[in-house]
């Protein structure tokens, strides 16, 4: 035959089941804490991602640019050497033409 359960010992089982659900809450609701923080820490590891892409890329740009600026003085000195070189070919040249047009003055007058 069955055996029944006291009064008491009814009321005893139901705290503890009512201690236990107490329990189980209180660790159900601490994981949620615990998951919420750790999606919010996958979003933030998301964003730094696309931001450290975006770093990188701007930090791409900057050394080309930063390249070209360097590469302004040489091109400057590059052209600056070749108009002096003109310059000095044409006066060489023009004083050479001007020595021969004398020359054949002189000549001629003489």
């Amino acid at each position: 035959m069955d055996s029944y359960i006291t009064r008491g010992e009814h009321e005893e089982f139901v705290k503890r089941m009512e201690d236990e659900h107490i329990r189980i809450n209180k660790r159900l609701s601490d994981h949620d804490k615990a998951t919420n923080q750790l999606n919010a820490l996958v979003t933030a590891v998301g964003k730094m991602a696309v931001n450290m892409e975006n770093m990188l890329s701007e930090i791409k740009s900057q050394g080309e640019r930063l390249e070209h600026i360097e590469d302004e003085p040489r091109r400057s000195t590059s052209t600056f050497k070749k108009s002096v070189i003109n310059a000095i070919g044409a006066s060489v040249g023009s004083a050479l033409v001007l020595g021969i047009a004398c020359l054949i003055y002189l000549t001629m007058k003489g």
